[in-house]
């Protein structure tokens, strides 16, 4: 994760700012409630109702919380290594403000250190679901496509759609997988996490912008065709053999992340 989030006069820093925009937000929201009812007593509580809707004082301050600690989930690089699933349970929660817990720093360090001592775990259940997300479905019958391994080449269907004369475009709700299967691969060569604008969902955007039917990085070939489904092809077997080896099961140990330097978020 990122290690300058990590540190704890950062999280001093953040969580003081916080506390004042709420104590702020907190007297404001006071002398708007009580200006309008001073307003009221000498025009009327009818022409005394300036405020179009009314303002929740709990609301807006549950609100800030969840931003606050929706930003530390960002800067931190969890995301990074989690899988899709995990990644929308997260959001899940982040999306109910109220249960959230206060943003203290002895709640921040909690959080955080409770991810810090399972990452390991997140990346494997990361690598599992693209695993199961490459090999083929029960009733998929391209030959190219094998069910006990990712193979060299991988046939996905869906994931492609004609949007205008021709032109193709990712499917939106797929943009998601091919994001979390770069990830995958760019963290087992120690080189951090696919990034704009060298990720593959990029490249594939800009291909079919330009009307063009395949694109290429540094670790896939991919072809896309006007039926929706894309052929993908790995250049990095070696990269392709500790995918496989991982989710079988089999122990890498170290040589999980590639390099030590893939468990610091860069950037």
């Amino acid at each position: 994760m990122n290690t300058d989030i990590m540190k704890r006069e950062t999280f001093t820093a953040i969580v003081g700012q916080v506390k004042k925009s709420q104590d702020d937000f907190s007297r404001a929201i006071d002398i708007l409630e009580t200006a309008q009812k001073e307003l009221g007593l000498v025009l009327g509580d009818y022409r005394a109702h300036i405020l179009e809707h009314g303002i929740s004082k709990e609301k807006c301050l549950e609100k800030i919380k969840g931003s606050a600690w929706g930003y530390l989930l960002h800067r931190s690089g969890v995301f990074e290594f989690c899988s899709i699933r995990q990644r929308d349970e997260i959001n899940s929660q982040m999306e109910d403000e109220k249960n959230l817990p206060e943003f203290t720093l002895d709640n921040i360090q909690a959080w955080f250190e409770s991810y810090a001592v399972n990452i390991d775990k997140l990346f494997e259940d990361s690598i599992k679901e693209i695993f199961d997300w490459l090999r083929p479905w029960k009733y998929d019958d391209y030959r190219t496509n094998n069910r006990e391994i990712i193979g060299r080449k991988v046939i996905k269907t869906g994931m492609f759609e004609n949007i205008w004369n021709g032109r193709m475009s990712l499917v939106y709700h797929r943009d998601k997988y091919v994001q979390a299967m770069d990830n995958v691969f760019h963290l087992m060569d120690g080189k951090g996490v696919a990034k704009y604008p060298g990720n593959l969902v990029t490249a594939i955007k800009e291909a079919c912008q330009h009307g063009q039917m395949s694109c290429e990085t540094e670790y896939f070939i991919v072809k896309w065709y006007k039926k929706g489904t894309m052929h993908m092809e790995f250049k990095r077997l070696d990269l392709l053999d500790k995918v496989n080896a991982k989710a079988g099961g089999l122990n890498l140990g170290a040589d999980l992340f590639g390099k030590q330097e893939a468990m610091v978020k860069v950037g």
